[in-house]
């Protein structure tokens, strides 16, 4: 979503926008997160002589496409007459795209309209080979990170699974979800729990009817 309205940039200092986001994944609290990402920012352009004239924000995950803020980000940065920046400020590498497909084409489409990608925190200078090359290799750590997570969390789901545990959900019609202390004596202490699968006595006769008339034609 956009920010703030469309201040006056001050003489001699070069406009940015500021994009900030936060993944929903990660239940981040956006009343932190976002004042933080964007005091960071701040701090990076009074190096570089620059100030925020506008914000785009997005509460999405880092690898999705479809996102409001940044859509609209790009498309004013296409309307080079109307346009209210000439940069872009972004907290983190990660912050714009964890996917470094996305990352690259996102920062390919602003060049050719003329808008340069800053971070706050060091990921390269784009002016030089070499900073270019530190900054596709923070992309790529971005990436790496999230394919390494997903396959450690589909792991443990897996493991779960083997020991006849849910991993989450509402139980499927015909059975109904049976809460048992968490196997570690540490978390069932402080209340965890698990769960199984078992038949519900009142809709298990169903499914059992359903495959009989299915196995009957």
């Amino acid at each position: 979503m956009v920010g703030e309205g469309r201040p006056r940039p001050m003489p001699g200092l070069r406009r940015f926008a500021w994009y900030g986001r936060l993944s929903t994944k990660d239940k981040q609290d956006s009343t932190l997160s976002f004042p933080s990402q964007r005091r960071a920012c701040e701090e990076k352009l009074a190096e570089l002589g620059g100030r925020i004239v506008c914000e785009f924000t997005d509460e999405e995950r880092g690898r999705r496409d479809d996102r409001a803020g940044w859509a609209e980000l790009l498309h004013e940065a296409k309307q080079r007459e109307g346009r209210r920046f000439d940069g872009v400020i972004v907290y983190a590498t990660s912050r714009l795209s964890r996917d470094l497909f996305s990352a690259l084409g996102y920062e390919r489409e602003l060049a050719r309209a003329g808008v340069e990608v800053f971070y706050a925190l060091s990921a390269g200078d784009q002016s030089s080979p070499e900073g270019r090359l530190i900054r596709h290799f923070f992309q790529a750590l971005d990436q790496f990170e999230v394919e390494k997570l997903g396959r450690e969390v589909r792991r443990g789901q897996t493991e779960n699974t083997r020991q006849g545990y849910r991993n989450g959900g509402r139980a499927p019609y015909g059975y109904r979800l049976k809460h048992e202390p968490h196997p570690a004596p540490g978390r069932a202490r402080v209340g965890d729990k698990k769960s199984r699968l078992v038949p519900d006595p009142e809709q298990a006769p169903v499914i059992g009817e359903i495959f009989d008339r299915f196995i009957s034609g």
